[in-house]
């Protein structure tokens, strides 16, 4: 066992000190336990009997079942950098490709712990189990990656943490977590109905007037200058998220300012699972504004605010009609770092350069393809809405 261990990357005075702490039966590989949360976390039923006897098994062999509890205990005591600096494998040596159930397994284990964050903050369970269903929704990266197998990937467990350990919450649609305005983001002002956001100072903008990144270098420097009542700066383009070529400046006697670094802010994700209408999007922010004003009413929160793929300003080209650019066109875009290659994981579950091998049954991915192949490259840019 302590050779499987160093094989997959563990410490194994660690491993000897779980081993001391493991009850004869995992709660988490009981079958009654399975049945009550495989609906809650939104898995395939006609996959319950498979995992209950996966889990059975387990339970059984004492070799397996200390492996599942230092995995649990790796999982839920120690912090997200310390897992994600583990490197934890996808595939461990005695599971091969059932090795996805046995992060499932432990995905699952997880549930609980949301359950108790619920009331140690007083706020409904619901939320909670909310939360679990990314369990569900993940398992396709796994089958993406491994010819159609059930199961969970490593990666896909340490998002699943940030519910465990907050502030992270899942309502509606998306993923909330309420955090102060950072480098990342413009400062954002408002005159009436009319917005406008300038570039921070010192922000590297590229010849595309997007954000440097190391695939796309910098040729100037912004600046942001305050002089009593006006500032000056590089407006943004909110139609395509563009950094401006010329400064302007705001009267801020008319102009009033609703975000800037360290302001309270909600940063929002979109979890993968389709099913983005408009009517869904809308439902979710305004449950959030509830939620957030009811649960940190100390909080002066202003705005809400994402970098992703899914604002890249190309899709408003490529998919023109798709639920993506009808959000899009809901807030305002500024610019983002990109890698060249972003979405691409979430997309397809790759990002290696065999692009002729790409799937394209969806007709995301037929553009998300076509984009690559006449521009070269896919952007993410920043989208924010007023709270």
């Amino acid at each position: 066992m302590m050779d499987i261990l160093l094989q997959n990357g563990f410490k194994t005075e660690d491993f000897e000190a779980s081993v001391a702490s493991c009850p004869g039966k995992l709660f988490f590989l009981e079958k009654d336990f399975l049945q009550k949360y495989f609906p809650i976390a939104k898995l395939p039923p006609e996959k319950l009997p498979e995992m209950i006897d996966f889990a059975g098994d387990c339970q059984q062999n004492t070799a397996k079942r200390y492996l599942l509890w230092h995995l649990h205990l790796i999982y839920t005591k120690k912090t997200l950098l310390e897992i994600v600096n583990l490197s934890l494998p996808d595939l461990y040596t005695p599971f091969g490709i059932d090795s996805g159930k046995i992060y499932l397994l432990l995905a699952m284990s997880l549930i609980p712990f949301y359950e108790e964050r619920a009331a140690r903050e007083n706020f409904p369970v619901s939320y909670a189990h909310a939360a679990a269903e990314r369990i569900g929704s993940s398992t396709c990266f796994f089958a993406w990656k491994y010819d159609g197998n059930f199961g969970l990937p490593a990666s896909g467990m340490n998002f699943l943490l940030h519910y465990k350990n907050g502030p992270m919450y899942r309502i509606g649609r998306f993923d909330f977590i309420v955090t102060r305005h950072n480098s990342e983001i413009p400062e954002i002002y408002r005159c009436g109905t009319k917005f406008a956001a300038l570039c921070l100072n010192g922000w590297q903008i590229n010849a595309e007037n997007y954000l440097a990144g190391t695939s796309r270098p910098a040729v100037r420097t912004v600046r942001l200058i305050k002089n009593g009542d006006s500032v000056t700066g590089t407006p943004i383009d909110f139609a395509t998220g563009k950094a401006e070529l010329q400064e302007i400046t705001l009267d801020l006697k008319k102009w009033e300012k609703i975000s800037s670094p360290g302001d309270w802010t909600v940063n929002y994700h979109i979890p993968g699972g389709g099913g983005m209408t408009p009517e869904v999007c809308e439902k979710s922010f305004a449950e959030a504004r509830d939620f957030f004003r009811n649960y940190f009413p100390d909080k002066k929160i202003r705005i809400f605010w994402s970098n992703s793929w899914i604002f890249s300003s190309d899709i408003l080209e490529y998919l023109p009609d798709s639920n993506m650019a009808k959000l899009i066109k809901r807030g305002f875009l500024y610019p983002a770092c990109s890698s060249g290659r972003d979405g691409l994981r979430f997309v397809f579950g790759r990002e290696d350069d065999d692009f002729g091998s790409y799937e394209r049954k969806t007709s995301l991915q037929q553009a998300m393809l076509r984009c690559l192949d006449e521009k070269g490259f896919l952007r993410r840019s920043g989208w924010f809405i007023p709270f």
